[in-house]
């Protein structure tokens, strides 16, 4: 009997050693968070990252890809913000860094800045042969982008049109500017744009009509996929999302977001212009309670009527130039409190804010969920 025993135990040990050996290893991503990463994309990124169970999150900055750690991931995500403070964050040394980590077979994901970083340029990494055009950016909305022939294979989901949201995003020329023996030649445009945007004040902005909204392509052995929109900030272009992702390390990520309590509460989160990493790691503790359901705002969001369907809004740290906020902004977050909305802020910002009983100036290094809950 004893030995019967004996056998199972072995057989069910070698079952289970034969499970976690078919286990597929997790796509090791680094998340690029510094000067320049900021806005909502980068919030809705974190979402992303964090709840695909095929993928495993290292926050990295500037100093960090210069210290040589990008060894050992599989990606590398720059979000959108301001390519030029994030390359400038970098540095000459970090861009040379990424530029290794992509030619020994490393992948780059960039989306709107992330986007710009890879083109061709003064102070740019460079992984794509192209260039953004004199002027090429301007305007905020939703887009229609067009997926063509070859991004059904890139990255698993069918060719047609998407609406995504498009933000200052760079635009290139239609064609690359390649030169013989240059490491960064092979890339295809897998998404262009079927409408433009015309800045405001002017009778007609830059015309991407027709413009390459999306890019693929190898450097050395890497694999390299960016974006000039934002597809991760609409759940409806999440596919366009998760299949870059695909594009970049043959892995389509899942993500599994947390079932909520019936009648959770609603917190908003304003994206500061300053997202370090302690903001990711604060906005994903928030976004996995189950008691509250987290939407992220920006200055657009707010104006569209955004508070009226809160019950709590954040004003982390990072928080720049509230003195200036305009007067109907402030009026409306009083008007918010005066309904009964909380207002949690860091300390700088609440006291430019006119006192009231709902208003909360939270302590750094406090959990803001229980804070929400209180």
């Amino acid at each position: 009997m004893h030995h019967f025993r004996k056998i199972l135990f072995v057989a069910a040990a070698l079952c289970c050693a034969t499970l976690a050996a078919a286990e597929p290893s997790k796509v090791k991503v680094g998340f690029y968070i510094d000067s320049g990463s900021r806005g909502c994309g980068v919030l809705y990124w974190a979402r992303i990252l964090y709840f695909s169970p095929q993928l495993e999150v290292t926050l990295v900055n500037g100093k960090d890809i210069r210290d040589g750690k990008l060894k050992g991931l599989d990606l590398l995500l720059i979000p959108g913000g301001s390519s030029k403070l994030q390359c400038k964050a970098m540095g000459e040394a970090g861009m040379a860094e990424v530029r290794r980590f992509v030619a020994d077979g490393g992948a780059y994901l960039g989306t709107c800045a992330g986007y710009h970083c890879a083109l061709r340029g003064k102070d740019r990494i460079g992984l794509f042969p192209y260039r953004r055009l004199k002027n090429g950016y301007g305007g905020v909305a939703v887009l229609r982008v067009e997926l063509l022939d070859n991004a059904a294979a890139l990255l698993g989901i069918p060719k047609g049109n998407y609406n995504v949201f498009y933000s200052h995003g760079p635009i290139v020329n239609s064609e690359p500017d390649a030169a013989p023996g240059d490491v960064a030649t092979k890339a295809e445009v897998f998404g262009v744009y079927r409408a433009s945007v015309s800045l405001p004040g002017q009778e007609a902005g830059i015309n991407f009509f027709g413009a390459p909204a999306m890019l693929f392509g190898t450097y050395g052995k890497g694999r390299v996929v960016a974006t000039s929109c934002h597809p991760e900030s609409r759940m409806a272009s999440w596919p366009i999302a998760l299949g870059c992702v695909y594009a970049a390390t043959g892995v389509k990520p899942t993500p599994e977001l947390p079932v909520k309590v019936y009648r959770p509460i609603r917190v908003g989160y304003f994206a500061p212009s300053v997202i370090g990493k302690k903001r990711i790691r604060e906005v994903v503790e928030l976004d996995r309670d189950r008691e509250i359901d987290l939407v992220f705002v920006n200055n657009s969001t707010l104006e569209e009527g955004a508070l009226a369907h809160l019950d709590v809004m954040i004003y982390p740290e990072g928080m720049r130039n509230m003195d200036k906020m305009p007067a109907a902004r402030r009026r409306s977050l009083v008007e918010f409190m005066e309904r009964g909305g909380k207002l949690l802020a860091a300390a700088t910002f609440a006291a430019d804010m006119p006192q009231h009983k709902n208003l909360r100036a939270f302590a750094p290094g406090e959990s803001l969920v229980e804070a929400a809950k209180k």
